[in-house]
């Protein structure tokens, strides 16, 4: 007899708990396939502590009274993944094939877990077997899709979008990671063709026209894109989708006033955001109007205290004003909130610390910044700069020849050290780092004089850069 009367819903407690029971006293209890099943979906969307450690008990006692099953034998296969025990996954995927080699949810399962182990052709070889053997089409073109980016090949990616896209028109989920895909990865070109393409099928469809007026604003065709979201306006005229697709042409064109009124419209509409805010507060910003611009930044971080760029843009103006001992405070937030994310802020920071004085508290940032961003060579060359001002030439040395470690073809961190070596009268070194810079890009040379005016003077380093010259 089941443990399970198959003709109740399994919402019982008695039940439950005359199971575990069974369990904590060490009585063995033999259940059929089905009633684990019953079980295991029971635990499934539990949000319990120990709901992971439920299932995984479920599933192993599962499977060794029913080791032919094929749904506890994939079920195996993903408690190995969730416990990192990728490699030993494989074996019970191919077991499950064994026992139903037309089973697409076997396939399916098989792609997901090579994604997992970042073999990415096998994940497309088993998504493809799961579509022959009946999986939905859409299903496995998507997730063939998401592989194909995560195996790094965008363009294959974007070309199953296409597909996706214009098979499914009124799908917005699709159109939305489709744009995602192009902005992501910058593909412009494509991203035009497959949005003009939907819009051949459904040419009435707001989300279309809206991301292709996106990326022809990208893409610089500003003249289409303020067509493409007046066709937005023009389908209905009260969407947020056009009246925020014009406010940000019209930004990016420098036609600040214009975007101002679009953005006055969004209000109007009722259905701005933080980011709305920070992008019309950037418009004040970029006409000078300081006052209104921090007002805005102000309102945005009312809404979201922890959004850098809304910190990040009330420092920027007080910059502007000049105020730095001001803009302090604002810049520390910003750092605070997004120095993870992006350089700027911390950048940002850092200048106005040397601007009032403050060398340590700047050393204090650029050496957590070259960690978090260690290959972005700005951040090294302001760095040694802040070390240089103080006269502190073995430290700016330092920092230069570790950003070369990370990145050994930097041409401007050899200038860099060409000029801190003459400058100590190192000609001999200077002589080697400069033939180094020269050799990777010769056009940049006049960084020197930038750097140490000293160079023009000299002859013999002005030699070296005449012989490279004639090369």
């Amino acid at each position: 007899m089941d443990f399970f009367d198959s003709s109740e819903e399994f919402n019982e407690k008695p039940k439950l708990e005359l199971f575990y029971k069974y369990y904590q006293d060490g009585v063995y209890t033999y259940l059929s396939a089905e009633d684990w099943e019953v079980l295991y979906q029971h635990h499934m969307f539990k949000q319990e502590k120990d709901s992971f450690e439920k299932l995984k008990f479920i599933i192993l006692e599962a499977h060794n009274q029913h080791p032919y099953s094929v749904f506890f034998t994939l079920r195996m296969a993903e408690i190995k993944c969730k416990t990192q025990d990728i490699e030993n996954a494989i074996p019970y995927i191919e077991m499950a094939k064994s026992l139903a080699p037309t089973d697409y949810e076997v396939y399916e399962t098989a792609a997901q877990i090579y994604e997992l182990y970042n073999e990415w052709s096998k994940a497309e070889e088993n998504y493809k077997l799961a579509y022959f053997h009946g999986a939905d089409k859409f299903d496995i073109l998507f997730q063939m899709a998401i592989c194909h980016v995560s195996a790094g090949k965008p363009i294959k990616g974007i070309s199953v979008f296409e597909k996706l896209a214009v098979i499914n028109p009124n799908n917005e989920f699709v159109l939305d990671h489709t744009a995602n895909l192009v902005f992501s990865h910058g593909l412009f070109k494509q991203g035009l063709n497959i949005f003009k393409k939907v819009i051949d099928t459904k040419p009435y469809s707001e989300t279309a026209w809206h991301y292709l007026g996106n990326i022809q604003t990208a893409a610089e065709k500003y003249e289409e894109a303020i067509f493409s979201q007046e066709m937005v306006l023009a389908i209905n005229e009260e969407s947020d989708l056009g009246v925020l697709g014009l406010a940000n042409v019209y930004q990016e064109m420098g036609e600040y006033r214009q975007a101002i009124e679009w953005y006055d419209k969004i209000e109007e509409l009722e259905s701005i955001d933080v980011s709305h805010l920070i992008r019309k507060a950037e418009c004040f910003e970029h006409l000078t109007f300081y006052a209104n611009a921090k007002k805005l930044y102000r309102k945005a971080i009312s809404l979201d205290l922890e959004n850098p760029d809304a910190w990040f843009g009330i420092g920027l103006c007080l910059v502007e004003e000049l105020k730095y001992s001001q803009s302090l405070y604002f810049l520390k937030n910003a750092y605070k909130y997004g120095k993870n994310e992006d350089s700027q802020y911390g950048l940002a920071l850092a200048t106005a610390n040397i601007a009032v004085g403050l060398f340590d508290e700047a050393i204090e940032v650029y050496e957590t910044m070259v960690r978090v961003f260690p290959e972005e060579y700005e951040i090294w060359l302001d760095y040694s700069t802040v070390y240089s001002e103080k006269q502190d030439l073995n430290n700016a040395i330092e920092v230069l020849e570790l950003a070369l470690f990370y990145l050994p073809e930097n041409h401007q961190a050899l200038y860099r050290l060409a000029a801190i070596h003459l400058k100590r009268k190192e000609i001999s070194l200077a002589r080697n780092y400069l033939q180094k810079a020269l050799e990777l890009n010769y056009q940049d040379h006049k960084l020197l004089y930038i750097f140490e005016p000293e160079f023009k003077a000299n002859q013999t380093l002005q030699t070296l850069i005449k012989e490279y010259k004639n090369k």
